[in-house]
């Protein structure tokens, strides 16, 4: 009789067969789980995706300049040349003024006195050059009205003292020559008389003469005849030498009254000259004065607002290159000053554009300004936190930050950082590089 198995309602599972098996025989024959190899393959896959990705993507290189908003002109410092008491005080803080707007007055009591008293002195000067020129016109012209400057010009002690002077000697001259010139006329009268008189003279000496060689006359009657005419021959070369001393004794008082004039002449010129010379060095010194004076008022050089006001108090002292306030310019352009660090200097040229950083404005919520960089130090300088840095000055292309549908007005002051791009970089070579680094420096002896 032959006895067919039974097969079992549920066929057993190898998993439930294992489980019978000892612990090491179900270790040797349970498989792997799939899940364990699943895993592995995904690691290598993410790795070989990771390598490949470093070698082949690129990341900016970006260089980080901190620095703040300034004006283009910057602001400016106001501060006394010289030491002073304020007298007056016409700003506050804050307080909006424009070019030439006056902001401290200074006491300037000593200026001013200084300049009435040259004032004086320059008036002083100047009327005397018009009456010296006045008296050398006269002198010209010889008008007793020629050269007045004004009314009292003419009844000016000095003035008619110095006419009436040279005037008084110029007359005493004058009349000197009017009696020698008169007795100039007697001795040229006498000499015509003389002239006139020595013909006839002569004829009857040579009649007499010839009367006396005839016999028909006496002879003492031709010589006393003779003697007449030499006598007044004689007479009229004596009045013609005292003409000629006459002529130059005229001549000798009209050289002085050409000295006379001519010293007079001299005398007004210098006075003139020395009056001029005192006049220009006078102007001089107003002008150095009025200057002086104008430095004693202290105005806005542009167009802002007064910050720092540093002095409050009218009666108090400044000192020279005192900071009494700051002018924040109002019509110019904001620009961002940045310092650009010195590894960093070899690849940022002018005319790169930037983005800006306001830490007053986080960028995720305000975004960041784009700049463009307009100028660049030739010289680094020495910064006590950040080493050598190059001064840089950005330009703002957005003076506004975008918030909803109103913009936020940029103030100078600001704190910033400005990221400029200086080029890309693999990733790979941020792992590559400090190897090569200490392969290429650790294969050295030393």
């Amino acid at each position: 009789m032959n006895i067919e198995p039974v097969a079992p309602r549920h066929p057993l599972r190898r998993q439930d067969l294992l489980e019978f098996l000892p612990a090491l025989a179900e270790i040797q024959e349970t498989p792997p789980r799939p899940a364990g190899r699943l895993l592995t393959w995904l690691i290598v896959a993410l790795v070989t995706l990771g390598i490949a990705w470093a070698t082949v993507g690129e990341v900016d290189i970006v260089s980080r300049a901190p620095g703040r908003l300034v004006v283009q002109g910057h602001n400016k410092v106001i501060q006394p040349l010289e030491a002073g008491v304020v007298e007056r005080l016409y700003v506050r803080e804050g307080q909006r003024v424009d070019r030439g707007e006056l902001l401290i007055r200074l006491d300037a009591t000593d200026e001013t006195a200084e300049i009435e008293r040259l004032q004086q002195e320059r008036d002083y000067q100047r009327t005397l050059v018009a009456r010296v020129t006045a008296l050398l016109r006269r002198l010209d012209t010889g008008d007793a009205k020629a050269g007045d400057v004004t009314a009292g010009a003419e009844t000016d002690a000095l003035y008619r003292a110095r006419w009436t002077e040279f005037r008084t000697g110029l007359e005493v001259l004058e009349q000197e020559s009017s009696r020698e010139r008169a007795v100039l006329a007697r001795i040229e009268e006498e000499i015509r008389k003389a002239q006139a008189i020595l013909p006839l003279v002569s004829e009857q000496s040579a009649s007499y003469r010839t009367l006396s060689e005839t016999n028909h006359g006496s002879r003492i009657q031709w010589l006393q005849q003779e003697q007449k005419r030499l006598e007044q021959r004689h007479d009229l070369s004596l009045l013609q030498r005292r003409l000629h001393e006459q002529e130059a004794v005229l001549a000798q008082l009209e050289r002085r009254r050409a000295a006379h004039v001519a010293t007079f002449r001299s005398r007004l010129l210098q006075q003139r000259s020395e009056a001029g010379r005192l006049l220009g060095m006078l102007e001089q010194r107003l002008v150095q004065l009025r200057q002086a004076k104008a430095r004693r008022e202290l105005r806005a050089p542009v167009s802002g607002t007064v910050q720092q006001l540093a002095i409050h108090t009218v009666g108090g002292v400044v000192t020279p290159a005192q900071r009494l306030m700051v002018i924040v310019p109002s019509v110019q352009r904001l620009v961002a000053e940045a310092r650009v660090l010195n590894r960093d200097a070899g690849f940022v040229h002018e005319g790169m554009k930037a983005e800006m950083k306001l830490e007053a404005f986080p960028f995720t919520r305000y975004g960041t300004v784009p700049v463009v960089l307009e100028q660049l130090s030739g010289d680094a300088v020495g910064d006590e936190r950040l080493g050598l840095v190059y001064q840089a000055r950005f330009g703002i292309i957005q003076e506004e930050l975008e918030k909803g549908e109103s913009g936020i007005r940029l103030a100078p002051g600001m704190a910033l950082t400005v990221e400029i791009v200086t080029g890309r970089r693999r990733l790979i070579d941020f792992l590559l590089a400090p190897l090569m680094q200490h392969l290429q420096e650790g294969l050295r002896e030393r």
